[in-house]
């Protein structure tokens, strides 16, 4: 599957994960848009 363009998410997760406090993000949307790769190209880095 072909990872498209997906700053802003990646910039939101980053964010969430070096804030000094207790974030939770919640990753959601319809079957099949991309989340787990989403969360895949998120954890590579």
């Amino acid at each position: 599957m072909t990872f498209y363009d997906r700053t802003e998410e990646l910039g939101g997760l980053r964010t969430a994960l070096e804030s000094p406090s207790h974030d939770f993000f919640v990753v959601y949307g319809q079957r099949r848009v991309g989340k787990t790769e989403l969360l895949k190209a998120f954890c590579a880095d």
